[in-house]
């Protein structure tokens, strides 16, 4: 199974946050994702250390996404909040590797790699449009 093995993630994105009462809110939203770094496949070939694979990844997703919540704000500044659903939809998505260090593998073993790097990268963008609940949210406002 391919890991992570260094890389940066960002996540960008634009938001607008409706109030229809006092303290509720529906947020509207679209954002970005992006991951640049290096991923590992261990091999299984039965040897006391293994193989090793890396591949050189970028992936990039966007999701669409509507959340309802509420949010207080105190005199003091303080903020208090907590987003209650999340639901988010992929709109597009693409991914680009490249196997490094792949010195004496198989034919097989490369097509194997290659499955694993395109089903993992397939994986990272599917995280991008995960569904969430229950987020607190505390902070200050100025």
């Amino acid at each position: 199974d391919p890991r992570l093995r260094d890389g940066l993630h960002t996540n960008a994105g634009v938001y607008l946050r409706y109030f229809p009462s006092n303290s509720f809110f529906i947020t509207f939203g679209i954002n970005r994702r992006t991951f640049d770094g290096t991923a590992i496949i261990v091999l299984d070939d039965g040897s006391f250390l293994g193989r090793y694979v890396f591949a050189q990844m970028n992936t990039e997703a966007t999701a669409a996404s509507v959340a309802i919540g509420n949010l207080w704000q105190f005199n003091n500044g303080f903020t208090l909040g907590g987003t209650w659903g999340l639901f988010s939809a992929q709109t597009s998505s693409s991914s680009r590797f490249k196997l490094k260090a792949n010195q004496g593998l198989t034919a097989a073993e490369t097509d194997e790699s290659k499955k694993a790097m395109r089903d993992f990268a397939n994986q990272l963008n599917d995280v991008s449009s995960a569904h969430g609940f229950a987020m607190l949210m505390i902070g200050w406002a100025f």
